[in-house]
């Protein structure tokens, strides 16, 4: 299917969505997506009939929401870590099996060559501020994408293929464990969010990315920031020329040419 013409259902707290819910609402929104808004206290499984997806935000407490969605056919993606064991995405034990982490802003992408990871690796910040992160310990029926970092067996990002075994149950669609989707989040958090969202729908497209490859004439150095092995393309990298004792840069040329130091380069071929 179309990712733009997707129905979505969205839960948060409270409707009409304000702050972080209605961020990730416009978000879908503006990709071309449908977005119908429900609370937790009255969110129904009718409401998932006719829907291409369910998101579940964080804002929801996860014993008034309970398991309504376990059961659907319909694609979840989640940030709310205490309905993992409830979604059956991971076991019971707290702090052990799930849980959450203060003040975080970066986790470490481990699957770099799946669509989860729209073409990100190793310590990515994905959002500009310190901020609460869910985490699940999944089982090896899982795709692992991301770990909290400093944490190998915490997974920020995971998710199940339809039909595979879960913690309890086979899955009836697809389903998407999320670190926190919100109005923090950086460009890169930005677009493992959409990734999340264009695989749990099956839509997704291959991530074109570009490798930046570097010779310096001279003696010095040269700092890439971020400093990556492949980009996404479109992103932007700035580069820094520093000369040895002795020398002085005097201009970039290739595929750049320009005096200007520190560049910034987009990464576009």
């Amino acid at each position: 299917m179309a990712c733009k013409n997707a129905t979505v259902l969205m839960v948060g707290r409270t409707t009409p969505f304000s702050g972080r819910d209605k961020a990730i609402a416009d978000r879908l929104s503006a990709r071309g997506m449908t977005v119908v808004q429900r609370a937790h206290d009255v969110a129904t499984v009718d409401d998932a009939k006719g829907k291409d997806l369910i998101v579940v935000s964080e804002s929801v407490y996860s014993n008034v929401l309970g398991d309504i969605y376990k059961d659907t056919a319909v694609p979840v993606v989640t940030w709310e870590g205490w309905l993992y064991p409830m979604m059956g995405m991971t076991a019971k034990a707290e702090n052990s099996d799930f849980g959450e982490t203060y003040d975080q802003q970066q986790i470490n992408v481990v699957n770099s060559s799946h669509d989860l990871a729209a073409g990100l690796s190793g310590i990515v910040t994905t959002h500009t501020r310190p901020s609460l992160f869910h985490w699940g310990v999944p089982n090896g029926n899982a795709i692992k994408i991301a770990t909290m970092s400093g944490f190998d067996n915490r997974y920020a990002i995971f998710a199940y293929d339809a039909g595979v075994q879960m913690v309890g149950q086979i899955a009836p669609a697809r389903r998407v464990g999320f670190n926190l989707a919100d109005d923090y989040m950086s460009q890169n958090g930005a677009q493992l969010f959409d990734a999340a969202v264009d695989w749990a729908l099956s839509c997704s497209t291959p991530v074109k990315q570009y490798t930046l490859t570097i010779t310096i004439e001279g003696n010095g150095e040269v700092l890439r920031i971020p400093d990556q092995d492949k980009y996404l393309a479109g992103s932007t990298v700035v580069l820094v020329a520093s000369q040895a004792a002795g020398w002085m840069f005097t201009r970039w040329e290739g595929d750049i040419n320009s005096t200007e130091n520190p560049l910034v380069v987009t990464m576009d071929k």
